[in-house]
C-alpha cells in the first residue's frame, strides 16, 4: 500500500523537529554520553518518537498522530499534553512539571529564572550544554505551527521508510549503530561499520532518512561512506538513486519515489541493499 504525499509540510516538520528536539534534551540529562551520541537518538514508534524507558522508569513519547506529548511515569500513569497553544520552550515546561517530583526528583538544579525549563539547563554539565546547543535549543519561545494532518502522514511515511531500512540492517553482518531518529537534523539514522569497533570517525557508511534540506526539496532517504573519495559520485546507482554533490556528496532517493511504492517497505529494502553493494568498496 503507497505511503502518504508529503508536500509543502516544512512548517509541520520545523514543529515536529522541536517536540523531538525536547525528549533529546531529556535523554540527555539523564543517559550516560555515548562515543556516538545516542543519547541524541530518539526510537521510532509507528505513530512518532519516544525517549525509551530512561533510568527513573519514565518514558517520553512524542505523538504525530495526535501532536502531543505523552508523559508515561514509573507507577504506568500518563499524562497527555497537547501541542496546540504551546511554544517549544512552554511545552517543555509542562513535561517538566509532569517529571519533577518522578524522573527529574533532585535532578532539576535551582535558577534565578523560576522555570523548570532554566532548572533543567542548570543541571546539565558545561559538556552537555555545549552538546544542546550544538543540536538546537530546547527552549525557542515562539508558537509550534503544526498541522495534525501532514503531522499523521509525516508519522505513517518515518514508520514505512524505517521499516524497510530495519529489514535491509536486519540482513546486514557486522557492527552497527542502533536506528532512530537524531534530534539534531531530525533524520532516521544509522552507522555501518566495517572493522572491529564502532566510532563515526572510523569508517562507515550512513544509512538515513531526512525531511527537505537545502538543496533538496523533497523528503529524502540517504546513504553515504566516510570517508567519501571526492570521485565517488562516478559509481554507478541503482535507479532512481542519484548522487547529490551539492555541500556533501552522498546518493539520494526522493520520498516521493518511495511513497508511490505499492510495498514500500520492501522497496526501500531493496533499494538498501542495491546501494550498498555499490558504496561498500569503498570502505577497503
Amino acid at each position: 500500500m503507497p505511503l502518504p504525499t508529503l508536500t509543502d509540510w516544512q512548517q509541520t516538520a520545523d514543529g515536529l523537529h522541536k517536540m523531538a528536539r525536547i525528549l533529546g534534551g531529556l535523554r540527555l540529562l539523564r543517559l550516560p554520553h555515548d562515543p556516538n551520541y545516542l543519547e541524541f537518538s530518539t526510537r521510532v514508534l509507528p505513530y512518532g518518537l519516544s525517549t525509551a524507558v530512561l533510568p527513573g522508569g519514565a518514558e517520553i513519547i512524542a505523538d504525530f498522530e495526535h501532536v502531543a506529548l505523552e508523559i508515561r511515569q514509573p507507577d504506568g500513569k500518563s499524562a497527555i499534553i497537547p501541542a496546540d497553544g504551546h511554544s517549544q520552550k512552554s511545552l517543555f515546561e509542562a513535561a517538566l512539571a509532569e517529571l519533577q517530583s518522578t524522573e527529574l526528583a533532585g535532578v532539576l538544579a535551582p535558577a534565578a529564572d523560576t522555570s523548570l525549563v532554566a532548572g533543567f539547563m542548570n543541571a546539565l554539565t558545561p559538556e552537555q550544554r555545549q552538546a544542546l546547543s550544538g543540536h538546537q535549543p530546547v527552549d525557542d519561545p515562539n508558537p509550534l505551527h503544526i498541522d495534525a494532518g501532514q503531522a499523521s502522514d509525516y508519522a505513517a511515511a518515518l514508520w514505512g521508510v524505517y521499516t524497510g531500512v530495519a529489514i535491509f540492517r536486519s540482513r546486514l553482518g557486522g557492527l552497527m549503530t542502533p536506528m532512530g531518529v537524531w534530534v539534531g537534523h531530525f533524520d532516521l539514522s544509522f552507522l555501518y561499520f566495517p572493522g572491529a569497533k564502532a566510532d563515526e570517525y572510523l569508517p562507515h557508511l550512513n544509512f538515513g532518512f531526512s525531511p527537505p534540506s537545502t538543496g533538496i526539496a523533497d523528503s529524502y532517504l540517504y546513504a553515504y561512506a566516510y570517508p567519501m573519495p571526492t570521485d565517488a559520485a562516478k559509481i554507478p546507482l541503482p535507479a532512481p538513486a542519484y548522487w547529490h554533490t551539492e555541500g556533501w556528496i552522498g546518493v539520494v532517493v526522493r520520498y516521493a519515489e518511495i511513497a508511490r511504492a505499492e510495498q514500500p517497505a520492501l522497496y526501500v529494502s531493496a533499494l538498501c541493499e542495491a546501494i550498498f553493494k555499490a558504496l561498500r568498496p569503498l570502505l577497503g
